[in-house]
């Protein structure tokens, strides 16, 4: 029929031995196989063994994936700033590169338009002397209308010209030549203009040359308010 054989856990080793059923119940602990005579094992009131995650390995793998998941979000946002400044870097090349490009295309005529300052020039002085003889009223008539075409042709191309009697002293306009007194006239304003001054655009390129009238010494300066 049937035979009682037990199985014991010596150290590392399972030793298999044949034992009286009553050596289990004076406290001998193993595992009790029932075998028929097809050989078959049927286990019969054997312990069993759970293995169960102890709490400190669970709060240390949860540790690990809070410091892996900060470290992702650290390299988000360092990828992301880095992102920002390349767009920025970018959109300030553009503007650089635009405004490159304008200045070159209304500055590309500066030196020729320097060079025809002194036409302007050489147009005042014929206009100021010919005015002086009655007998060439046609001459001044002639250089006045070429000195006006001319003018025209500045403008188109964003040369204009300032510099006028009774306009303020400006430092960043005119070139001060000299002083004089003139009590008919206001103090720091202009007097005298030898040369007129000339912008391309809004950059001046030659500043008006004149005479500035000075303030009276007599005079006291105003009250501090």
């Amino acid at each position: 029929g049937m035979k009682t054989v037990m199985m014991l856990r010596l150290g590392r080793q399972v030793v298999r031995t044949n034992v009286p059923v009553g050596l289990y119940s004076c406290g001998i602990q193993g595992r009790f196989f029932s075998e028929t005579k097809e050989g078959t094992p049927v286990t019969e009131n054997a312990t069993t063994e759970e293995s169960t995650e102890s709490p400190k390995a669970q709060e240390s793998a949860e540790d690990n994936l809070q410091a892996e998941l900060e470290k992702a979000l650290s390299e988000r946002d360092d990828y992301k700033n880095k992102w920002m400044r390349a767009l920025a870097e970018a959109e300030n090349a553009r503007t650089i590169a635009k405004r490159d490009v304008t200045s070159a295309r209304e500055y590309a005529i500066q030196s020729f338009a320097k060079s025809m300052l002194e036409i302007s020039d050489n147009l005042n002085y014929a206009l100021s002397a010919a005015k002086e003889n009655p007998s060439l009223e046609k001459v001044v008539e002639g250089v006045d209308l070429t000195k006006n075409q001319l003018l025209k042709t500045f403008s188109n191309h964003g040369l204009s010209e300032f510099g006028q009697i009774g306009d303020k002293f400006d430092p960043q306009l005119h070139e001060a030549l000299f002083e004089y007194a003139d009590p008919e006239k206001e103090p720091t304003t202009i007097g005298q203009v030898l040369k007129s001054g000339f912008k391309l655009h809004s950059r001046v390129i030659r500043a008006a040359q004149v005479g500035v009238i000075k303030a009276d010494e007599s005079t006291p300066p105003p009250p501090n308010e």
